[in-house]
């Protein structure tokens, strides 16, 4: 393999500091395999700080920057774009043409010759005429013509088309993602999320640290790790809330929609975001973690890496009927109702038991990121040959 297969631009789809999933994941373990990487943070637009004021001192008024955040890995933060480019192409082709110009300047700064060009995003189809790349590789993880906010489907639509037209290679993550895609592309492997085993099995040795957010609830705890976005429901949190008055339930992650309806409840704790290295302390003390979603057009093509998490800690885990789930129903607990969602939290706490807790491990380690990477490796390195 050349020395210029041996680097990746990568877009991803969130903020490397931020929820640490799929992209950082595998980008973590290619730079241990010797690849260097240049991870893009997703730009904002211009109006994005109207939703997330935090942009304002975050991002609009920050210098564009690099960094190396660990060995091989760099991190670049683009400066902000047009917005309703996921509503009018040529919106977005003005935006790539802005990022190609500074991302060609930072790769000849680090040496990039013809890096692997590898995306989570749709909209870089436009960006590729200006791109030296040796390989293109599109990991798509989400169905993108679901999100909410200011797109069109058919435009979105569009661009992941011409994407997949041209992409030497396609990842997907769900099921249902692969068999929308697979007519459309000249090779896709269908290569689902994980966990990071080690990190999470560290639960089950109960020596972690009591975090002191959690440290004086009343036991049992009913946890969930995330993001508090529009694809979570709401009413079956509420509902275990009321159901459960004696219960703790602790929600983890970044937030991004009204809470105010459920602020209530006080055996309801919203802690806000934590730092992935400390979640098996949090998870350590859960006697129950939840999947939330509702079902729609966006989570019944998601594949959660928290299922992988939850088990690889051994703990139990209730969550709604997503399509990527059912195949673990053995093991985990599927509720279609709100009742039936209030009912199994109660049974699956009293019938938790270490055999219970062994099969939990052991499908979390048949799924681990270790092998995820392996498989993608293989993939990437005989296409590269």
């Amino acid at each position: 393999m050349k020395t210029s297969d041996r680097q990746i631009v990568c877009f991803g789809a969130a903020d490397w500091s931020g929820m640490y999933a799929r992209a950082q994941q595998l980008m973590t373990r290619f730079a241990a395999a010797g690849f260097q990487v240049l991870y893009v943070n997703p730009p904002i637009t211009w109006l994005s700080p109207l939703k997330k004021p935090l942009y304002w001192k975050t991002r609009v008024f920050q210098i564009p920057k690099l960094e190396e955040v660990s060995p091989g890995i760099f991190v670049y933060t683009p400066f902000p774009l047009l917005p309703f480019a996921n509503l009018q192409t040529r919106i977005n082709k003005l935006n790539q043409y802005f990022l190609a110009r500074k991302l060609n300047k930072i790769s000849k700064t680090l040496e990039f010759n013809k890096p692997i060009f590898w995306t989570y995003l749709p909209n870089n189809v436009d960006i590729l005429k200006y791109l030296r790349y040796s390989l293109l590789i599109y990991d798509c993880a989400d169905e993108h013509t679901s999100f909410p906010g200011f797109i069109n489907p058919a435009t979105v639509s569009e661009m992941e088309n011409r994407l997949l037209s041209q992409a030497e290679i396609v990842f997907a993550s769900a099921q249902e993602l692969y068999k929308k895609r697979i007519g459309t592309c000249r090779y896709i492997r269908l290569i689902k999320n994980g966990a990071d085993f080690k990190h999470f099995q560290q639960v089950l040795e109960g020596t972690l640290v009591l975090p002191e957010d959690i440290s004086s609830l009343p036991k049992p705890i009913i946890g969930y790790i995330g993001a508090i976005s529009t694809w979570l429901d709401l009413e079956l949190i509420e509902a275990l809330a009321t159901a459960y008055p004696m219960w703790s339930i602790v929600m983890i992650g970044p937030q991004d929609i009204d809470l105010s309806a459920l602020k209530i409840h006080k055996n309801i704790y919203w802690l806000g975001p934590k730092p992935y290295q400390i979640l098996p302390a949090y998870l350590q003390n859960f006697d129950l973690c939840l999947i939330p979603f509702i079902i729609n057009g966006l989570t019944v093509n998601v594949n959660p890496v928290k299922l992988y998490e939850y088990l690889a800690a051994g703990k139990p885990v209730l969550t709604t009927a997503l399509p990527e789930v059912t195949q673990f129903s053995d093991h985990i607990a599927i509720a279609k109702t709100k009742a039936e969602f209030v009912t199994l939290a109660a049974q699956e706490i009293a019938e938790d038991c270490s055999l219970k807790i062994q099969c939990r491990l052991k499908i979390a380690l048949a799924n681990s990121w270790d092998l995820r990477f392996e498989q993608m490796l293989q993939i990437v390195l005989e296409k590269s040959s």
